[in-house]
């Protein structure tokens, strides 16, 4: 193991050890009974700051929010353990925005509808037992929740809804003259991006993947989507030109569950695409260990002894896009369901005339 990854093991361990530590006796249950300190970016989270109830000073808090695994985060776990008080970790949900945060919008447009908590870890971070992982070993769905269930992931790709939905959901036209040809997906994902890292893989796994699609997918038509925050920040693509220079690279902007309906395979680190595939019917190989695999329905390059049952696609989309995720409608500010989300994303796409 090199110098950098135990030290990065070593920050890990004491970083969990303190939310442990810190969270032994908190609950994700009842967050609206809480006064949070700090307030989130006003650039990216107007929706979430008039959600939740937020202190002007940090000793009248009674919970801190901790957004990333990071030093600001550590900080902020160490002066909650002083004070005898809990610290969520919060990240984006799953159906997000219009925009991604790194778009030149209107902060109305970029900043989240939902967000999800966690006392234990970070959903992305196989590494670690999460509140989420907790609720796909354990919780089980009723009768009207799994027809819920149903209803909304056909809502979902039936009005092509992702976490950013700017994208125009258009054909690739060469696709359509191909039709005998198989299409394998390769999805890129942002350099750097903490899912990559918590997922036990790191930026070398795409060239890998690439390699393997083009390999073990002879006489294919092989596609390499390239990240929409690669796009807006105009970042390198970090793979050779030998394995690029055989396959056909989406770098325009295009809607992933317009893509994915458009393809046969998707082979994928951890990205979010990669569930969106399991909602389309695809074939999905995974590389790290997202929150999705390991329940059966993904074939897999990586094992978690943690994850202990069989899931149906129903259970494991209620429990992570229902259950543990929340919504906030944008007018009031209060908690809100994941079809009024979906119901609000579609008419504002209608009117922003995104198709």
């Amino acid at each position: 193991m090199s110098k950098k990854n135990k030290l990065k093991n070593t920050v890990d361990e004491y970083f969990y050890n303190l939310i442990n530590d810190v969270n032994k006796d908190a609950s994700i249950a009842h967050i609206g009974d809480y006064k949070f300190y700090p307030h989130l970016s006003t650039k990216n989270c107007i929706y979430i700051n008039k959600h939740l109830n937020f202190a002007r000073f940090r000793y009248f808090s009674s919970a801190y929010l901790g957004w990333g695994k990071n030093a600001s985060t550590i900080k902020l776990a160490k002066e909650a353990k002083n004070r005898g008080v809990p610290i969520f970790l919060i990240e984006d949900g799953f159906i997000r925005s219009i925009f991604s945060w790194v778009a030149n919008v209107d902060p109305s447009l970029r900043s989240g509808l939902s967000y999800v908590v966690d006392t234990k870890g970070f959903y992305f971070d196989s590494s670690r037992q999460t509140d989420l992982e907790d609720l796909l070993n354990n919780y089980q769905l009723n009768d009207s929740e799994l027809n819920e269930s149903k209803k909304l992931q056909s809502f979902i790709i039936d009005n092509k809804l992702s976490k950013y939905n700017y994208q125009p959901s258009c054909s690739i036209s060469h696709l359509a003259n191909s039709s005998c040809k198989k299409k394998v997906l390769v999805i890129d994902q942002s350099r750097g991006d903490q899912s990559i890292s918590g997922g036990g893989v790191d930026d070398s796994i795409f060239e890998k993947m690439l390699s393997d699609a083009i390999r073990e997918n002879k006489n294919s038509e092989i596609l390499f989507k390239i990240h929409p925050d690669t796009l807006e920040t105009k970042a390198a693509i970090k793979i050779s030109k030998e394995l690029l220079d055989q396959v056909t690279i989406l770098s325009n902007p295009i809607n992933p569950i317009a893509l994915i309906q458009q393809i046969d395979v998707i082979y994928v680190a951890t990205s979010q695409m990669g569930f969106e595939g399991l909602l389309c019917g695809k074939e999905v190989h995974t590389y790290g260990m997202p929150f999705y695999a390991g329940w059966g329905l993904t074939i897999d390059k990586m094992h978690c002894n943690r994850r202990l049952r069989k899931l149906t696609l129903d259970e494991l989309f209620y429990i992570t896009y229902i259950k543990y995720t929340h919504y906030i409608n944008p007018f009031t500010g209060n908690e809100d369901s994941l079809e009024n989300t979906l119901k609000y994303l579609v008419n504002l796409k209608k009117q922003l005339k995104i198709y």
